[in-house]
């Protein structure tokens, strides 16, 4: 799986392409991306998988991935995913709201779990106060 930051507007980038702000692995990677309204959403995927800055994000079809968000605005939030040949998911669980983190960026934080259920290249949006960000994952079966 790797992660892109995707148009405004929230649209299919043009493949996926890593776009890796933070890794530490075996922990979690770090991905930013611009909501349509100029402002950053930061995603930071928990995972076992040794990862680089700049490189792909390995993580196979069918093993659930969690997510936590920071998400700039006001109001409800929600995130659902689109696939190559245009099914739909939503998070598995979540959005859970944190109210207390270490994790410094803006916005307000929410944890999500995903469970890709096909390969290729998949859209995860968040969309929040008429504003979203999508980021891209390409998921591969083991």
């Amino acid at each position: 799986m790797m992660f892109v930051a995707c148009s405004a507007s929230g649209a299919k980038p043009d493949g996926c392409q890593p776009s890796i702000t933070e890794a530490d692995p075996l922990q979690a990677t770090e991905v930013r991306a611009d909501a349509s309204d100029g402002r950053e959403v930061w995603a930071l995927i928990f995972n076992g998988w040794e990862l680089g800055f700049g490189v792909e994000l390995r993580m196979p079809v069918g093993q659930e991935v969690k997510i936590v968000w920071r998400v700039p605005g006001e109001g409800d939030v929600s995130f659902h995913a689109d696939g190559p040949d245009g099914e739909g998911v939503e998070p598995v669980w979540g959005p859970d709201r944190h109210l207390g983190s270490n994790w410094e960026r803006p916005g307000d934080e929410y944890g999500t779990g995903w469970l890709i259920p096909s390969a290729g290249c998949w859209t995860l949006t968040v969309e929040r106060g008429g504003a979203g960000a999508s980021i891209g994952a390409t998921m591969f079966e083991e």
